[in-house]
């Protein structure tokens, strides 16, 4: 977990939540979040909306609570967690701008845990193809060379 397209996904859900609780009002919020999917499922629901659903207490105080307060709590939080500190180097959109080779290390923001055995098989099968094109390149060199 981490990188440049986590914090770009991070900050994306939290303004997608603002927005939404700025149309709809915090009722709206726990409306949505009785839907029943999580906050990277479904970003307008809010980072609280599993809270919301499993305590009926906390949704009641929820959405009591002073919208414009909230919405500059959520602003905040979101430039602390999704700060330009880390990790230091190029902007987000300049790294997914470039063109050159890297290594992939398999990883996503919501699905981690379901991801984990499909990368090893990928990274195996890259592994393969990779060592077979390798050996035959060097035994068109041995040929071409003698």
């Amino acid at each position: 977990m981490g990188g440049y397209r986590w914090k770009l996904n991070g900050g994306d859900r939290l303004a997608r939540h603002i927005r939404f609780a700025r149309e709809n009002g915090l009722a709206g919020v726990v409306k949505r979040a009785h839907a029943g999917k999580s906050f990277c499922q479904d970003p307008e629901a809010g980072p609280w909306a599993s809270v919301i659903v499993r305590d009926l207490r906390f949704a009641d105080e929820f959405q009591e609570q002073d919208l414009d307060r909230y919405l500059g709590l959520v602003a905040a939080s979101a430039r602390a967690l999704f700060d330009r500190d880390m990790p230091p180097g190029a902007e987000p959109e300049e790294l997914m701008a470039m063109k050159v080779p890297a290594r992939t290390i398999c990883a996503s923001s919501c699905r981690s845990r379901s991801s984990g055995p499909s990368c090893r098989r990928s990274r195996r099968r890259s592994a393969s193809a990779t060592a077979s094109s390798s050996s035959a390149a060097r035994t068109s060199n041995t040929l071409t060379q003698s």
